[in-house]
């Protein structure tokens, strides 16, 4: 029973997560959805409606590609620490103690779709809904003695609000006197789904070369962490002053006769870094960026 209750409580923990890591792209396509209401006003043609919806939809879209490639990213920094605890534990019989570390944030690859659709949820339940009222709705559009009922007045308000992107175009043309079920509107959920799990990825390069290289690939990864930190090597290890201020892990997946493609899993621990390497990125978004344009330059150019 209590291991039940521990499964669960992780489960929840992991869905927590998913959910929060959605909200800020939900508040993008929030943002985009009150846009294109903005336009709406201004333009005249259906065309010119759905052309701003493209628009504003791409733009959201971008927007939420970028997040969770930022989000995989750290996500993968957070495996690289679980399995650096879970690796002390059975080799030195008790796991290294890593505060910012949280189970639910580990990399898993599913996880970006479990964003995406938390991200899309809305435009799912506005499309059911609209789905099941359309008729309503579209007599309301065609007369003006016929009006929507409050409670329906409030729902298409605010899933015009929170899902428009994907609804206001299918708005637009069933008032326009074209018929289209709201209920096609439910697929456009698949767009941040497959945004959102596509881009939720950790640093992963494509080196072509044989398998027999793979050793010598794995020291320029080490080298090139190496040269941003400012450290020294010691096997999978970078030590700045004594102490250790980074873990590798990198994995392989080969071909008989190449190497498909190379995971580099990489955590750094800031504080340890030299004043200099601090310096000059300030931030973890910058060291992270130059860590990876470094390992990225390694694999294609082989220094």
């Amino acid at each position: 029973m209590s291991d039940f209750k521990t499964k669960w409580k992780v489960f929840w923990r992991i869905v927590g997560e998913c959910a929060l890591r959605a909200l800020t792209p939900a508040a993008m396509y929030f943002v985009a959805s009150i846009l294109l209401m903005l336009i709406g006003t201004k333009v005249k043609t259906p065309s010119a409606t759905i052309t701003w919806a493209v628009v504003c939809a791409i733009g959201a879209l971008a927007y939420n590609g970028f997040l969770m490639w930022v989000c995989g990213g750290s996500h993968y920094e957070m495996l690289v620490s679980g399995n650096l605890k879970r690796r002390s534990a059975m080799q030195l019989g008790s796991e290294l103690k890593i505060t910012s570390y949280k189970f639910q944030k580990e990399y898993r690859p599913w996880k970006g779709f479990i964003i995406g659709a938390f991200a899309g949820i809305f435009v799912l339940i506005g499309s059911i809904i609209f789905g099941c009222n359309q008729t309503e709705m579209m007599r309301a559009a065609a007369s003006e003695d016929v009006s929507l009922s409050g409670g329906l007045t409030a729902d298409v308000l605010i899933f015009n609000c929170l899902a428009g992107w994907a609804l206001f175009p299918f708005v637009t043309l069933n008032n326009a006197g074209t018929y289209v079920s709201y209920f096609l509107a439910s697929l456009l959920i698949l767009l941040p789904i497959a945004v959102s799990g596509g881009l939720y990825m950790s640093v992963i390069a494509f080196p072509c070369l044989p398998p027999a290289k793979q050793p010598e690939l794995t020291a320029k990864i080490y080298t090139a962490v190496k040269r941003v930190l400012h450290g020294d090597r010691k096997e999978n290890e970078i030590f700045v002053g004594g102490k250790k201020a980074c873990g590798i892990l990198t994995e392989c997946v080969c071909d008989p006769d190449e190497i498909k493609s190379c995971i580099a899993g990489i955590g750094v621990y800031p504080s340890l870094l030299p004043e200099e390497v601090k310096k000059k990125y300030p931030t973890r978004s910058r060291l992270c960026a130059a860590i990876c344009k470094e390992v990225l330059d390694t694999c294609k150019n082989g220094r």
